[in-house]
């Protein structure tokens, strides 16, 4: 930044923290809120996650899948908004978690698994290569809660 750019390394070094403390703060926000729509949801009530790709965000991609819902009067989350999203154990995930979008597909999906007040929707642009993968493993974590629920029911 120094030589390109003529910003001193504190100014940046600064920047950067700076940066880091409103996206811990955002974090923090998001799943505070999400805690609390879960929260306020009755017995007769459940939240959909809608997860995806990071360009599945772009409503001309995922076209306004959220208002499909929202209209329905189901509320709806982000997986990122989901409170114990990092500390889900995915010992029982087969495919490899070396890359942090799988991982947090897979920690919202189990979320959702385990929560009766959640329904998890996956958008996929492509049912080749990784995303096939995750879709599989999804499935079959969701699979355990349909049989659960039928064991218990």
């Amino acid at each position: 930044m120094g030589q390109t750019f003529g910003i001193p390394e504190k100014i940046v070094i600064q920047a950067v923290a700076e940066g880091d403390k409103a996206l811990e703060s955002f974090h923090s926000e998001l799943m505070n809120a999400g805690e609390e729509l879960l929260e306020s949801l009755n017995e007769n009530e459940f939240a959909v996650v809608i997860a995806g790709r990071p360009y599945h965000s772009d409503e001309l991609i995922n076209h306004n899948i959220s208002d499909y819902f929202t209209r329905l009067g189901i509320a709806v989350l982000p997986l990122d908004a989901l409170p114990e999203i990092h500390n889900t154990d995915l010992s029982s995930v087969r495919a490899e978690l070396t890359v942090n979008y799988h991982v947090r597909m897979f920690s919202a999906a189990q979320e959702a698994s385990r929560n009766p007040k959640l329904e998890f929707v996956q958008i996929v642009s492509f049912g080749c290569g990784h995303d096939a993968v995750i879709s599989d493993e999804i499935k079959q974590t969701y699979d355990g809660k349909l049989r659960q629920k039928s064991v218990n029911s």
